[in-house]
């Protein structure tokens, strides 16, 4: 029940989009194909996704997954959400590693089994966004050890509502608080370094510059002008400067986020028309740098859990489609 409250949650934030016409950009053509997949079904190697018409829910290794991290050599982190863990897959399916977040949660003293929304690595740990108790949660995969980093409370400096979490090449914490509409900063010992008003953001681990997503309605002599503008703020105490605007002419957008930052500084936009889902993949300084299309047969498995990139900038999507959890690359 927790886990379809979170999902609705979710997608109502996500439709708040305002939805506006644009120009349009030429964009290679491409298709996703499947990566790795689990099926619904009743034994150890299957997936708990949709319960039956009478309420049973199936029994699998998977129950409401919400948050996937693809490493360089492949294998996937899958936050397992209402199971309250976290497992490492490898491409072939295999589960290489599993941390139980209800035992490492008792032994910090959290009331609540966690229940994840967001994932992200720092440095050889991972840190976790635990809705249950509002808290991010610093794991090491190798020791099983947690820290737990709760909010002080929204007027000293603390979050309401842990939307997505990202990480700096200083191992500074950044929580993005949907609520709120603004980004907390903590370091790496989740102590409070200051906040910034932002939505939709990825931040990069090479200069610790924070990418975001702004709707423009009018600007100083364009009284008319409506588009997506990226902005990129060089540090979360400087202003957000726009880099580039993203407008079609022929249809409106009807979805757009920021889905990552690569290793080499590039940020990675996502926006879906009626027709095609395309990447837009920009320097810091707005240079369009490659652009993909293909059609969205295959719907995203949360809308405000968008598609997701590896350090090399592949671009990796989920779905669920005839009771499989696919993870699918962009080829």
């Amino acid at each position: 029940m927790f886990c379809k409250k979170l999902i609705a949650a979710f997608a109502l934030m996500a439709s708040l989009h305002i939805c506006y016409p644009c120009y349009a950009q030429t964009a290679k053509q491409m298709q996703f194909s499947s990566y790795l997949e689990f099926q619904n079904g009743n034994d150890s190697s299957k997936l708990l996704w949709i319960t039956e018409p009478d309420g049973t829910p199936n029994i699998g290794v998977l129950q409401c997954p919400m948050a996937f991290i693809t490493l360089d050599d492949g294998n996937t982190w899958i936050a397992d959400t209402q199971n309250a863990r976290i497992c490492l897959f490898s491409k072939d399916g295999k589960n290489l590693k599993e941390i139980n977040l209800l035992e490492l949660g008792k032994k910090a003293g959290l009331a609540d089994p966690p229940a994840i929304v967001d994932i992200c690595l720092s440095d050889k740990n991972i840190l976790a966004g635990d809705a249950a108790s509002n808290s991010v949660l610093e794991i090491n995969p190798e020791t099983l050890s947690m820290r737990v980093f709760k909010s002080p409370g929204a007027d000293n400096g603390g979050w309401f509502q842990i939307s997505h979490l990202f990480t700096d090449n200083q191992q500074r914490i950044y929580i993005d608080d949907l609520a709120l509409g603004k980004i907390i900063v903590l370091d790496k010992d989740g102590k409070y370094l200051g906040d910034n008003a932002a939505a939709s953001i990825a931040v990069s681990k090479v200069d610790s510059s924070m990418a975001s997503i702004h709707y423009v309605e009018e600007t100083d002599g364009e009284a008319d002008a409506s588009y997506y503008q990226v902005t990129v703020n060089k540090g979360f105490a400087t202003p957000w400067q726009p880099v580039v605007n993203i407008n079609t002419d022929d249809e409106s957008i009807i979805y757009i986020n920021i889905i990552g930052i690569d290793k080499d500084n590039n940020i990675y936009v996502l926006y879906e028309t009626e027709s095609n889902r395309f990447y837009k993949v920009f320097s810091m300084a707005g240079e369009l740098k490659k652009s993909f299309a293909t059609i969205p047969t295959i719907p995203m498995i949360n809308p405000a859990r968008p598609d997701w990139i590896d350090n090399s900038g592949n671009i990796f999507s989920a779905a669920v489609v005839d009771k499989t959890l696919k993870i699918m690359k962009l080829q």
